[in-house]
């Protein structure tokens, strides 16, 4: 009769560790809050200065502080130069960070001599005036002495549900 108990027994022990019921690992706490992604502004490299455009590649860094991975959906951002506004761009293809970790991101931004023109008509500028200024701003984006300042946002999903970082940075 002790055999059989002894055998029921380990039966039903055995039972309990392998369905779960004992467990010798502590188990960690799954999070029920999504901290936001912190972004960094590295700063705008010049990868192809012309007469008539600029290819600039401005990178961001974006960590993720939680402990599970996150999908960064897309980077939006407005630019500008010593105040004076340049355009939209951003980076639309997914990049997934896992937790506790940084990605660096670089969105590559065209910008022609024409996009300054329209951009100073946009703000309320007088024809004639926009041609020489678009030309004195040429100058200055082509120097070294140049402000940067991006403004935008990050878009990221996770199993926790969306969340919305926004960033405002001058260098």
């Amino acid at each position: 009769m002790q055999k059989i108990i002894r055998v029921v027994l380990l039966i039903a022990l055995g039972l309990m560790v392998t369905t779960g019921g004992i467990s010798c690992t502590e188990e960690e706490a799954k999070p029920t809050e999504l901290l936001p992604v912190e972004v960094g502004f590295v700063g705008v490299e010049k990868a192809f200065s012309g007469q008539e455009s600029y290819r600039l590649d401005l990178v961001f860094t974006v960590y993720n502080p939680n402990k599970l991975m996150v999908a960064m959906d897309e980077l939006n951002y407005k630019l500008y130069c010593d105040e004076d506004y340049l355009g939209t761009s951003g980076v639309a293809e997914k990049a997934y960070i896992p937790g506790e970790c940084e990605i660096r991101v670089r969105s590559p931004y065209t910008l022609g001599i024409s996009d300054l023109i329209g951009a100073y008509m946009l703000g309320g500028m007088p024809m004639s005036e926009c041609i020489g200024a678009a030309g004195a701003k040429w100058g200055v984006i082509g120097g070294d002495e140049v402000t940067w300042r991006v403004e935008g946002s990050v878009h990221i999903t996770s199993e926790l549900g969306p969340s919305l970082t926004r960033f405002d940075f001058t260098k």
